[in-house]
């Protein structure tokens, strides 16, 4: 408490710092593979392996993410900005072009797949495991984004 003016702003640093970990650990591990589905199979592997690794301070993002403090969720939406960016940018936009995708809103589309990420986030169990086999959510995001068979 000798370095924050209250609670609310050790906690907005926590979740900078937690958060901003968890994006970049992502954003590395998605831009090393090339082929755009793959990317997409690599964002929940990534994030969940991270997830793994770090099961309590995950427990704290996602919590904070599904509460109702609303300073807390929108600095979060800042925090994982980059997620944003990387999916929509290095992902939806230039597999769209390339045809891999069908053409979708990448915004909204952004946004559905993050709610998707994070919501399987919320439901982990005590050792950051997802309930259901990445494989299969990644499967489910390349079928809803029309993706195109190699």
């Amino acid at each position: 408490y000798n370095y924050f003016i209250s609670k609310k702003e050790l906690m907005l640093a926590i979740l900078s710092e937690i958060g901003a970990a968890h994006c970049v650990f992502i954003v590395e591990q998605v831009r090393q593979e090339v082929d755009f589905k793959m990317r997409i199979d690599r964002l929940f592997e990534a994030g969940f392996d991270y997830v793994r690794a770090n099961p309590y301070q995950a427990k704290v993002l996602f919590a904070m993410l599904q509460g109702t403090n609303l300073t807390f969720k929108q600095h979060l939406s800042q925090v994982y900005q980059p997620m944003f960016t990387l999916i929509t940018n290095d992902i939806l936009i230039p597999g769209m072009e390339k045809g891999i995708f069908q053409a979708l809103n990448p915004v909204s589309t952004t946004i559905m797949i993050m709610t998707f990420y994070l919501g399987l986030g919320s439901i982990v169990d005590e050792n950051g495991e997802p309930p259901l086999d990445l494989k299969e959510a990644a499967a489910f995001v390349l079928r809803a984004l029309g993706a195109k068979e190699s």
